[in-house]
Order: structure tokens, then C-alpha cells, then sequence
């Protein structure tokens, strides 16, 4: 067995976007990078391959690989270590890329005589410049959008591939290799599915080689709509003979919280009326439903965001001038202290995290997990620092934890440990401060950070969990000098032990100082008039044989870390 050990850079992946016209954000766009569940932008699948294919070279004649099938089990994060595995048999060779011992793409060929020529290159054509956006009604031919048969030709930028391989890991892949790859990474992330595509698997069989520009014919999309499964097939020709099958996923978008949804189990008063309460982290997903909550309850709501909510505030109408934007990063103290509005707070709700990525327990993790415990611990420790001094004797204080802090799921040491600090820090602040503190455990709920295959499905409703945070609120039982736990009673099942959680790269943060910050006065329009500009934080065959929906629901709940495109 053989091993390489890579590295690809931000610079790598805009390399191989610009090569093979892969300009999907998820790749390319650090704010649509950051607002996914992986926290920043990751490498294309289908570069991951090409460089784990160049370091078999050393070993076998690339010209000899007939078939190739893929597996994309995790994203692949630019800056960290990953080893390429080769094991090589007569007729087979199989490949693992990992880190620190977590598969991340599986790869496996079958090996055969050099492939003929198959003829001249196509005419090229040009590329799409912007990515589609698909529902599955689109791809099930159910809508306006319908996909149908599509042909075309498609030509990679080959030296500059060649280069890019040869500079991160060395050895070479074979152009027509190369342009079969990248034709499944630019028609998966920009065409079929297009923008929201998950890959979940590449099978290739290769008939022929050739140089130059390619000509494809693809099938109708085939749509498992219990799975989500889009399975496509293609014939190429010309500068590469082939049969492809692309199967992927589409990422659903996260709703806004539905305020209907959140009356029945919690319904309007005004128990809180008079009373100012800061949410860090309250612009979407469970914050998002807790600020709506509050306001329901007469509460005047400072929602801390890093731009304008428009998801809250599509759905707060009713409320809209009980909802006030603090645009600020939370982890920066003094923007969040300048950014919050003069005057005492009756509390504070802390709900803001960084992106969870998956991580074992080994060296090749440990500066990931550092940075990822930093982070989270410093979401809570610096907005608490800058509210102390404003909040009245008595004010609430809800700080996020999580089940996983029971029963942490697999990959998730980092988590498990942070959430411990955020616990920690709790039993502090209600021995040494005249606070009401609440820790609330929630189960796995479906928001941005879980939004991968098989997060919905495994996912608990958010509406209860929001209520019983702004209940704590009006509470009577508090015990002064204890901390109050909110857990998952009531609310459904916790977070699965055995699964894979959805990844990303944490939010690094420079250290806040410790002084004093001058406040300004409240922004001068509620949220339900948001300010126009906004800014964001610092700035996802062997035989060919799709796999089947069982086996993606499967690999939906048991890695849902997966790579898009």
C-alpha cells in the first residue's frame, strides 16, 4: 500500500474552479460558504479525485484505469492534512482519501489494457457562468423548469489542471480523465442539480481517450423524491470516450420560523411587555424562532446578527416593531458593544455557534479543534462580558448547550468538550451574579448547521424548543445561585449517537479587548423595515450501478457531512 499526503489552498480550489467552470459558491463564495453547514468554502469532489488519481500513477499506468467509482463521504477543507491510500491489485486498485483516519472520498478502478484512441476533439462551447437553481419538482419534470435530455460539448483548461496537480500532490492524470471529472463537477454544481447539489457519488466508465473539448448527451434526471436522490446518466464522445452516472442530493433550503407553528404552543400575551432582551444569534433557525417568541410576548427584541434578517423578518409582521437588527459579529466585543442601543437589559439569550465540522481524535484535528472551541466558547463568554454591566439584578441569561453533551455522536469530541465549557461558564455566572441562568440541552434540530442528507429527516420540530426558552423568561421557580436546565423532555429524540454530524470549519476570532465600549443609540428602524446593506462575518463505476435510495437515506444519516459536488 502507498501513501500521499496533500494539501489544497483556497487559491487550489478557485484553480480548479476557473480550470473546469465549477464556479458553484459553495467553492468559490466565503458568504455563501460561511451560511452553510460547513462554515466556509470547500474543495470540488471531483478535484479531491483527480489528485488522489495522480498519486496511483507512481504506481499503475494511468492509461490503464477503465472504470472509476467515487464515494464523497466529506468535504474537503482547505488548509487541513489529508492521505491518499493506494492498495493495487492486478485488475483493481482501490483508493482512500482521509483525515486523521475519517474516510473522506473512496475510490475504486478497475484496471485493464491501455484504452484506445477515440477520435478529435469536439467544437467547445461556452460554459454557464452562474449556477442554476433547482427543486426537485424541476428535475421530476412536475414544474415550468422541467430538465430534460440536454447535449452539448464541454472542454476542460488541461495545463492549468496538470499544473495545479502537479504542485500539490505530483504525478499526472490523463486529460481525458481529467475532462470527464471535471465535466461531473461543473454539470452537477452548475447545471443538473446545479447550485444546491450534494454529490453523493461518481461512476465512470471509460471506453476511450482522447485530448481536447468533449461531447456529452445526458439522460432524463431520474428523482427518488423519498430520498431526494438525483441520479443522472451520460454518454461522452470525441476528446473522451465514456459512460458517466452522477447521483447527488438537493440541499433544501432551511425555512424562516413559522409564527403559526410557534402560537400554537406558545400564544401571544404581553407577559413581557416592558422588558428588553438581547439574542445573539437571533436572525434564523432556533434564534430566529426565540426572538419571534419573545416578541409575541410583548418584549422589545434586540436580534444580534451580521445582516439584516430577512428571513425574521418575513415572518414577524405582526411584530415587526418589537424586533430591532443589532448588525454586529458577536465574537468581536467592541462592534457589539457599539452596536448595542444605551439602556439596561432584562436579558440576554445566547445562541450563537460556529459551524460544527467532523473531527476524530487525532493530531491532524487538534488545531481544528482548538479553533472550534475557542470560537464557540468565545460566542458566549464576549457577549455575556459586554451585556454584564447592563443587565438588571434579576435579568434572565439562556445559554445554548446540547443533548450531545450527554451522549456526544461520534465525531464530535470538540463539541461535546465546548459545550462542557458553555456549562462550566453557566455555574459561574449563577454563583457570582444576581441572574436568573438557564442552560437549555436541545435535541437535533433542523437549522443551517445541520442542513446536510439526512438532517431533516432525523431533525425535532424547533417551535416547542423556542417556547420553553421564553417561558423561562416569566418563570417563578428559580432558585437564586442555581442554573435551571432545559433538556429534550417533550421535545424529541436527541441527538443520534452513532451518526456523523454536518462539518464545517469553525469562525476563527481575533481576542476582544477588555475595555470598555462606548454604546449608540437604537437603529433607527425596526426589523420589519431591515436595512438595505448588510455585512457578513469576515469577508457546501466498478459496475455502474447507482446506489439505491435506502443506501442514500443511509449515508444521508450516517455522514451527513457531504461533499457538494
Amino acid at each position: 500500500m502507498s501513501t500521499r499526503v496533500f494539501r489544497v489552498t483556497d487559491t487550489d480550489v478557485a484553480t480548479y474552479a476557473a480550470a473546469v467552470g465549477d464556479r458553484n459558491p459553495l467553492h468559490v463564495d466565503n458568504d455563501f460558504g460561511h451560511r452553510s453547514p460547513y462554515g466556509r468554502p470547500v474543495a470540488h469532489g471531483a478535484l479531491v479525485v483527480t489528485l488522489a488519481l495522480a498519486a496511483l500513477a507512481e504506481t499503475t499506468d494511468p492509461m490503464a484505469v477503465r472504470d472509476i467509482r467515487a464515494t464523497f463521504r466529506q468535504p474537503t477543507i482547505p488548509g487541513r492534512r489529508y492521505e491518499v491510500d493506494w492498495t493495487v491489485s492486478e485488475s483493481e486498485a482501490r483508493g482512500r482519501v482521509s483525515f486523521g483516519g475519517i474516510e473522506v472520498v473512496g475510490i475504486r478502478c478497475r484496471l485493464g489494457s491501455v484504452l484506445p484512441w477515440c477520435g478529435p476533439a469536439a467544437d467547445e462551447q461556452p460554459r454557464r457562468e452562474i449556477p442554476r437553481v433547482l427543486e426537485l419538482a424541476d428535475l421530476a419534470g412536475d414544474s415550468e423548469n422541467t430538465v430534460g435530455k440536454e447535449r452539448g460539448t464541454f472542454a476542460v483548461d488541461y495545463p492549468r489542471i496538470a499544473g495545479l496537480v502537479s504542485r500539490v500532490i505530483g504525478g499526472r492524470v490523463p486529460e481525458h480523465v481529467a475532462a470527464v471529472l471535471g465535466w461531473a463537477s461543473y454539470w452537477t454544481g452548475m447545471c443538473t442539480p446545479g447550485r444546491d447539489a450534494l454529490l453523493v457519488a461518481c461512476s465512470i466508465v471509460l471506453h476511450g481517450s482522447g485530448s481536447g473539448a468533449v461531447e456529452f448527451a445526458t439522460e432524463e434526471p431520474e428523482v427518488d423524491r423519498r430520498s431526494g436522490l438525483v441520479t443522472l446518466h451520460a454518454g461522452m464522445s470525441c476528446g473522451a470516450s465514456a459512460d458517466v452516472t452522477v447521483q447527488s442530493l438537493i440541499r433544501e433550503s432551511v425555512p424562516g420560523p413559522d409564527a403559526a407553528e410557534l402560537a400554537n404552543v406558545l400564544p401571544p400575551s404581553e407577559k413581557l411587555d416592558g422588558k428588553t432582551i438581547l439574542v445573539v444569534g437571533g436572525s434564523r433557525g432556533l434564534g430566529a424562532a426565540v426572538s419571534l417568541g419573545l416578541a409575541s410576548q410583548g418584549a422589545r427584541v434586540l436580534v444580534s446578527c451580521t445582516r439584516a434578517p430577512e428571513v425574521l423578518a418575513a415572518a414577524s409582521r405582526a411584530y415587526g416593531d418589537r424586533l430591532w437588527p443589532v448588525l454586529a459579529d458577536a465574537s468581536d466585543g467592541w462592534a457589539l458593544s457599539a452596536a448595542l442601543p444605551e439602556g439596561p437589559l432584562d436579558g440576554v439569550v445566547l445562541l450563537a455557534s460556529p459551524a460544527i465540522p467532523t473531527l476524530p481524535l487525532a493530531p491532524d484535528a487538534v488545531e481544528t479543534a482548538a479553533q472550534f472551541m475557542a470560537a464557540s466558547t468565545r460566542l458566549m463568554f464576549g457577549p455575556l462580558s459586554v451585556c454584564a454591566p447592563r443587565l438588571r439584578k434579576g435579568a434572565t441569561v439562556v445559554m445554548i448547550s446540547s443533548e450531545a453533551v450527554l451522549a456526544p455522536p461520534r465525531w464530535w469530541p470538540h463539541y461535546a468538550a465546548a459545550k462542557a465549557a458553555v456549562e462550566g461558564l453557566a455555574e459561574y455566572v449563577a454563583r457570582h451574579h444576581p441572574w436568573n441562568v438557564v442552560v437549555v440541552r436541545p435535541p437535533r434540530l433542523w437549522t443551517d448547521l445541520t442542513n446536510t442528507p439526512g438532517g431533516r429527516a432525523v431533525s425535532n420540530p424547533i417551535a416547542p424548543v423556542a417556547a420553553d426558552i421564553v417561558s423561562a423568561f416569566s418563570a417563578q421557580d428559580v432558585v437564586a445561585g442555581e442554573v435551571s436546565v432545559l433538556g429534550a423532555a417533550g421535545w424529541g429524540a436527541p441527538w443520534p449517537i452513532s451518526s456523523e454530524p454536518a462539518p464545517s470549519e469553525p469562525v476563527s476570532s481575533e481576542p476582544v479587548p477588555s475595555q470598555s465600549l462606548p454604546s449608540k443609540p437604537l437603529p433607527s428602524e425596526p426589523i420589519a423595515s431591515p436595512p438595505v446593506s448588510s455585512k457578513s462575518m469576515a469577508g457546501e463505476p466498478i459496475a455502474s450501478t447507482p446506489m439505491s435510495s435506502e443506501e442514500v437515506q443511509d449515508a444521508g444519516d450516517r455522514r451527513s457531512e457531504q461533499v457538494l459536488r
